[in-house]
């Protein structure tokens, strides 16, 4: 037993040896070591924990824009929808879905009345060779014949009647006009879009 103490008491004194002589280094790696737990165990969660609500936070901007562009693409559909259906009623009025004689015809009136001139007489007929088989432009729109003649007024009123026409909802084309010390005799077309 001796022996043994002895090795050990000399591998004792030499650990202690090289410990005194390379202190500082043993000392470093030591504290290096430390420093490597605490990291390990301490730090990196924290920072996994940071990069993760920074994360979030890019992810919540992110989100945030996305939801005010929807928002905005929300308002403009809807803006879109309004606008359809107002360009809907007005295209009624434009292009009505029948030839709509009655209307026609209090439009007419309503036109000349504010012309100075009076409707004396109304002819509508459909256009084309035969009354069945009428003129379709290339998009579905049919053309009407409207013979209309007025009573009344000086040319100035004439001018003011084709300014109505010109503005007036339904849509109306001047194919002839005949202006007399009588009256005037015009030839129209008018539009509609059966649906």
């Amino acid at each position: 037993m001796v022996q043994l103490s002895s090795t050990t008491e000399q591998g004792a004194s030499r650990l202690e040896l090289s410990l005194a002589k390379h202190f500082k280094w043993w000392a470093m790696m030591v504290i290096v070591l430390v420093l490597a737990i605490m990291g390990w165990f301490l730090v990196w969660p924290k920072f996994i924990e940071w990069r993760g609500m920074t994360q979030a936070r890019d992810l919540q901007a992110k989100l945030q824009k996305r939801q005010e562009k929807f928002s905005q693409l929300k308002k403009q559909v809807n803006q879109w929808r309004s606008i359809k259906s107002q360009l809907g009623d007005d295209l009624q009025l434009i292009l009505p879905p029948v030839q709509d004689v009655p209307e026609l015809l209090v439009q007419l009136e309503t036109l000349a009345a504010r012309s100075n001139l009076s409707l004396q007489s109304l002819s509508v007929s459909a256009t084309g060779a035969s009354a069945t088989k009428q003129v379709e432009t290339s998009n579905g729109v049919r053309q009407i014949r409207i013979l209309a003649n007025l009573q009344g007024g000086e040319y100035k009123d004439l001018k003011l009647l084709l300014g109505e026409i010109q503005s007036a909802w339904r849509l109306l084309r001047v194919e002839s006009i005949n202006y007399t010390s009588q009256g005037v005799s015009l030839e129209l077309t008018g539009y509609y879009y059966p649906r």
